[in-house]
């Protein structure tokens, strides 16, 4: 009897002891259950559509119906503390559930955001996924859920669809990201494994990079422990920017050891290698390289600008080809012209000699300015197509004009303030009164409207000045801070309202001069989220017309250059 209760009593301590160790096993990017051995412990880390991976640029295909993603509720941190967290592997920071992502199949929902970084400082590598091969310092992950599909993270991180990343690669300059001081100001607070602080909520959006409408698009995996291949990614093609010290601390700063642990570790290199694609194609929303995309106006002014030149080359020839004819009658005419001009009184041949030797070097050949009407007028017919190429042209290279230009119509600020600041608009959210107030202002023919609350009408003109607003691109101002607005967006043809969204984004607007003052005429919608930069020149001054003002002067010299050869 007495050896069977010790029997049982050993295996209880066993069965508790092996139990112990399961729970405890601890994986880590190198050494002891590093990457290598996950796949042994956790098997969807073998699995066939793992992230991170290298994005070849050359063998991504363009998607046109990825649109552009829309953070939701980033910038609305209702003053309430976000916990940050040392997981031991990254630092983390919990997110809000009314945080979300638009633009994707589904609504997700935010759960976390954490990073993952090297060891060495600038150009030593710390991103996870690559582009083309090179790595950036760092690489910051937003985690969302799919909240339509799946009450919790928890079940959806195991089904199809259930998990959205937003990967954004980062890499050190010189200059400080206030964004991501909100972060690494807090880190010497949880040096230690499992340690947790309370900081102030801020702007999730600041640590985005501006350009949310380029990315590249894929399906794989948690790139950690369990490794689940539920992940719709999306890997932003803007890199963001961080500073070199901000940099530094955040990979010198955190322990992956906890506090009681005697042999301390820094948390460093917590970035898993890029994983082979398996047959996986990596889709983008972009059509070329952005940094080579021209604008429309750009386009037009080009496509304008061939068919003069092809216009002007047929005019010169044609000119050329009708009054070079070196044949016996045209030099017995000139051997008669001679003698004519030679038989005339000593002025006129001064006279004739000064008017020839003026236009001779054009062509080299003085008898080309001594033709009478009739030759040339196939020039003549071909130049009055040239003079409307002109002519268009100069409009197609006005459209890329800047800011604050004399507008070409003069209601366009009143016609902005009916659409987008009223004193009737509706203070709430409540559907019923967005309704009837569209029906009521003969709205309903456009899909999508935005409005702005009447208390902010000097804050919006003041975009279009150097106090409130800096130059975007062509003719738009972004302003210097974010505004509060809302966006209705309608079933099309109908006063039915589908949706009412609350925003918070910098706006874009197209500023042009009324009785002397730069106004808004027009509201640019900001789907990427841009942000203004300090580079960037104020709005509001009178500056030339840049490209197009070149442009606009080229043609009216070859217009004049191509007066001289026809006369």
């Amino acid at each position: 009897m007495d050896c069977w209760r010790l029997f049982m009593l050993l295996f209880c301590v066993c069965f508790k002891w092996i139990a112990a160790q399961k729970e405890e096993l601890r994986w880590t990017y190198t050494g002891l259950v590093g990457q290598s051995e996950w796949s042994e412990h956790f098997p969807d880390c073998g699995g066939p559509a793992q992230s991170p991976v290298d994005v070849v640029t050359s063998q991504t295909k363009y998607d046109p119906t990825l649109t552009p993603l829309t953070p939701l509720g980033y910038s609305q941190h209702n003053y309430q503390p976000f916990t940050l967290h040392n997981s031991g592997h990254t630092v983390m920071v919990t997110l809000p559930e009314w945080m979300g992502l638009e633009g994707m199949p589904w609504l997700f929902s935010a759960v976390q955001l954490h990073l993952h970084w090297g060891s060495g400082g600038p150009s030593h590598g710390g991103s996870e996924h690559t582009i083309d091969g090179l790595a950036g310092e760092a690489e910051l992950h937003i985690v969302h859920y799919n909240s339509e599909l799946f009450t919790n993270i928890s079940a959806a991180m195991k089904q199809k669809n259930g998990l959205a990343v937003l990967g954004i690669l980062i890499e050190a300059g010189d200059e400080t990201n206030p964004g991501f001081n909100n972060i690494i100001r807090y880190l010497s607070r949880i040096r230690h494994a499992e340690q947790k602080v309370l900081i102030p909520g801020f702007d999730v959006s600041s640590l985005l990079p501006k350009d949310l409408g380029r990315y590249y698009r894929y399906n794989g995996s948690l790139t950690t422990p369990p490794c689940y291949q539920e992940v719709i990614w999306t890997v932003f093609y803007e890199k963001v920017k961080i500073s070199k010290t901000q940099l530094f601390k955040l990979e010198t700063i955190l322990y992956s050891s906890k506090y009681e642990e005697m042999d301390r570790m820094l948390l460093q290199d917590n970035y898993r290698a890029t994983q082979p694609l398996n047959h996986r194609v990596i889709l983008k929303s972009f059509s070329s390289d952005p940094g080579k995309e021209l604008s429309p106006g750009e386009v037009t002014a080009i496509v304008v600008g061939v068919i003069c030149g092809c216009v002007g080359l047929a005019v010169i020839i044609r000119f050329i080809t009708k009054t070079i004819q070196p044949n016996d009658v045209g030099k017995s005419s000139s051997k008669k012209t001679d003698i004519a001009v030679n038989s005339r009184p000593e002025p006129e041949k001064r006279e004739e000699k000064s008017r020839t030797w003026r236009f001779s070097f054009l062509f080299l050949h003085p008898s080309l300015f001594q033709q009478d009407h009739s030759s040339r007028m196939p020039a003549l017919w071909l130049f009055v197509p040239l003079l409307a190429c002109l002519l268009l042209g100069q409009q197609a290279c006005a459209r890329n004009e800047a800011p604050c230009q004399l507008s070409k119509w003069n209601n366009g600020f009143q016609t902005f303030l009916k659409r987008h600041i009223r004193e009737d608009t509706p203070r709430s959210l409540d559907q019923n009164q967005w309704e009837k107030y569209i029906q009521n202002n003969g709205g309903c023919h456009r899909p999508t409207q935005s409005f702005l609350s009447p208390d902010d009408l000097e804050r919006v003109k003041a975009v279009c000045s150097a106090r409130g607003g800096k130059v975007f691109k062509e003719n738009l101002c972004i302003s210097r801070e974010p505004f509060s607005f809302v966006t209705v967006r309608s079933e099309p043809g109908t006063c039915s309202i589908r949706k009412i969204t609350s925003e918070s984004k910098h706006l874009i607007l197209a500023c042009e001069v009324l009785d002397n003052r730069c106004v808004p005429v027009h509201f640019e919608g900001n789907p990427s989220f841009h942000k203004p930069s300090n580079n960037d020149p104020d709005c509001g001054e009178r500056r030339a017309g840049g490209r197009a003002a070149v442009c606009r002067d080229g043609m009216l010299w070859l217009g004049a250059v191509l007066l001289m050869l026809l006369y």
